[in-house]
């Protein structure tokens, strides 16, 4: 990914990513605006681009394009709200009138619902792989458990676990730093913060990346571990425990799921998730789903 810092400096894109603060933001964005130019400039260089040509017409067949594609609501909707954002950038550097940008401005977001995705891990299951680490306990074991205890007991993404640093337990917490740059601290359980502190007890530092790589030696090493790693973790545990597939996302699904389903105040989690909104909270309450089953399940066919 690069910024068009030096010649293209009054390029629209570029102007509107220096505007967020987040280099995850960023990430999205960029990526959101990619699909964008390949379906309407037959390219992905920004700078190839003739944003002059950004009309109404464009952004409503880039949605009907996304939307054909089957893509969620949500989806087209930060599509929607990227290409706004350039629009503006647009207008401000008088690459478009102001009659163009409020026509793109007062394009409709997209309205739906889909069903909830991933899957939500059982007591059962939690169970079995907590007495898999209970009796295996080399380096990789300890990490894994302690990435896993996070995920599951604190609701962290997977950039935020890969991020984490020993500094950020403090006091019986994790301090998080997740989207949009925002700080959160979570307080641990202690199942939670027995293992991050058995994994910190054996780190040959005393500061740096909390999860490191670990060699086939079972040597820590000094290099933090990836986005990719996180998920490569979360496929060992699954596999050395034998249970259904999951993902590191259900972790935190499960996380925020079982605080609902145990009467948690939803503004509290909403703050552990680090939700800006409570709309996002009340996509991992999924207990709408077992009302419904055992309403099926009183069918008398």
């Amino acid at each position: 990914m690069k910024l068009f810092l030096n010649s293209h400096q009054t390029n629209p894109v570029n102007s509107f990513l220096l505007t967020l603060n987040s280099k995850f933001s960023v990430q999205t964005y960029f990526y959101r605006i990619s699909l964008f130019c390949d379906f309407y400039f037959d390219t992905r260089d920004f700078n190839q681009c003739d944003w002059s040509k950004l009309d109404r017409i464009a952004v409503l067949e880039f949605m009907r394009f996304e939307s054909n594609n089957d893509k969620a609501h949500t989806t087209i909707n930060l599509s929607l709200s990227t290409i706004k954002n350039i629009a503006y950038e647009c207008w401000q550097q008088s690459i478009i009138d102001i009659d163009c940008y409020m026509k793109i401005k007062q394009i409709k977001k997209y309205t739906g619902t889909r069903a909830p995705s991933g899957r939500v891990l059982d007591a059962k299951e939690i169970n079995k792989i907590k007495k898999y680490f209970t009796k295996n306990k080399t380096n990789k074991d300890l990490r894994n458990k302690a990435l896993f205890a996070l995920a599951i007991g604190a609701g962290l993404r997977r950039r935020e676990l890969l991020l984490l640093n020993i500094s950020d337990i403090k006091n019986k917490c994790v301090v998080v730093n997740g989207k949009g740059n925002k700080s959160r601290t979570i307080h641990l359980s202690t199942f939670a913060l027995n293992a991050v502190l058995k994994l910190i007890s054996i780190l040959p530092r005393a500061s740096g990346a909390l999860f490191s790589k670990i060699n086939k030696l079972d040597d820590i090493t000094g290099s933090r571990i990836s986005s990719m790693g996180v998920g490569c973790i979360i496929n060992q545990i699954q596999d050395n425990c034998k249970i259904e597939h999951f993902t590191p996302h259900d972790l935190r699904r499960t996380f925020a799921t079982t605080l609902l389903d145990v009467g948690a105040d939803t503004l509290a989690v909403q703050k552990l998730m680090g939700h800006a909104s409570l709309n996002t909270t009340s996509i991992y309450d999924r207990r709408d789903e077992k009302t419904q089953k055992t309403a099926i399940e009183l069918l008398p066919f």
